[in-house]
């Protein structure tokens, strides 16, 4: 639809585009609990465009850096709370050692298409 592609390797770094789940609720996120259920089910995505791209989640040797961004309720400002979401379901993939990533959780005032959250991963593979 656009004018990009899903990742680009370089070196032995595998850079995700962002991730958006267009069936998420158009609305700002809530409440904690709301955006981190949101978030396991973008990391979930990521996860699957990984094993796509690799063929196999092995090639994996660690994560560096995920990023998210959150379209907030204005009195909401639990940000990284809400990233935990999907920093649990990577280390719970991945392992400890895989798993452990440098995080970026940034508020903004909107996404694409209405959605209340987008994110972005950078992997390095074996």
């Amino acid at each position: 639809k656009a004018n990009y592609v899903m990742s680009r390797l370089s070196e032995r770094l595998l850079f995700l585009s962002g991730h958006i789940i267009s069936s998420q609720p158009a609305t700002p996120i809530a409440n904690v609990e709301e955006g981190q259920a949101q978030a396991k089910q973008l990391a979930l995505s990521l996860i699957g465009t990984l094993k796509h791209e690799l063929g196999d989640l092995g090639r994996i040797r660690q994560l560096i850096k995920l990023t998210g961004f959150l379209r907030m309720a204005p009195d909401l400002n639990q940000h990284s709370l809400v990233m935990d979401g999907a920093s649990q379901t990577m280390l719970a993939v991945f392992g400890e050692e895989a798993g452990k990533h440098a995080r970026s959780a940034i508020g903004v005032a909107s996404l694409p298409f209405g959605v209340a959250m987008e994110m972005e991963l950078i992997a390095e593979l074996h």
